[in-house]
């Protein structure tokens, strides 16, 4: 298991985040982020305490107020005023305590509406960026495809010499149905190894003759010829026929070969 990690640890990939991709995804988490702390400042609002406590005072005052006006004497009527200025004073705080928070929380919803907007933003560009590095990866996997089939069209020419003098209906099938795709054919329908169709340019060539070209593919053919030319002349053999089994020749009924009647 630890050569195994090793050699995961090692290995060089092929295809990596570009610089692009990796500022894209940096906005995309920058964006979630703020919006992550605007929901914390709106959790921590205090809307509706400062509104409990307003409404506290208000009842407070109204209270003081009464028993100003049901005050009996004068200096419960100096009492219940002072009492009741101050419970005004502390409506008035109160109240400006309630508006700040209510402006706050305000506030804060629209910028959670602006950053859910920027959060949209970054996603579409992340999108974008990671569409054209997926595109960028298609163009290097057939350029490598496309470097793997010149490797290997040359195998596969030689593997063409050799049906052509053993006519194999195994190794023919496997050779017919042998595709390599074409990356950059969204379509799927052309390859660039389409069993003998071998993409050269903007058309094919068919390996099933294009081998003839090929000195490798030629001196596979030459090598081989040994077995063409004894199962030539394996097809050309006859098989022994006894002479008794053998045809005879046609005689005329009452004649023998010599003309003399029977």
């Amino acid at each position: 298991m630890m050569e195994k990690n090793v050699e995961l640890k090692d290995a060089k990939p092929l295809f990596s985040l570009n610089n692009n991709v990796l500022a894209a995804i940096d906005k995309v988490l920058q964006a979630l982020s703020m919006r992550q702390r605007i929901d914390q400042a709106i959790s921590e609002t205090q809307v509706t305490c400062a509104q409990a406590e307003c409404d506290q005072a208000m009842q407070d005052q109204a209270e003081a107020e009464a028993a100003l006006v049901l005050a009996d004497t004068r200096e419960e009527a100096a009492e219940a005023e002072k009492i009741a200025v101050a419970a005004t004073k502390k409506v008035e705080k109160k109240q400006q305590l309630l508006d700040r928070e209510k402006r706050l929380v305000e506030a804060l919803y629209t910028k959670a509406k602006l950053a859910d907007a920027d959060i949209q933003v970054a996603r579409d560009e992340l999108t974008a960026v990671a569409g054209i590095l997926a595109e960028d990866i298609r163009s290097q996997l057939a350029d490598r495809l496309a470097g793997i089939v010149d490797d290997i069209t040359g195998i596969f020419k030689q593997a063409y010499a050799a049906q052509s003098v053993l006519h194999s209906r195994s190794l023919g099938g496997l050779l017919s149905n042998i595709k390599i795709p074409n990356p950059m054919d969204p379509t799927g329908q052309y390859n660039l190894l389409d069993g003998d169709r071998l993409k050269v340019g903007n058309g094919y060539v068919s390996l099933a003759s294009e081998w003839r070209n090929d000195a490798a593919s030629n001196a596979v053919a030459d090598a081989f010829a040994p077995l063409n030319q004894a199962r030539a002349k394996g097809d050309a053999h006859s098989n022994f026929v006894h002479p008794i089994q053998r045809p005879q020749p046609y005689v005329i009924r009452g004649y023998s070969m010599t003309g003399i009647d029977k």
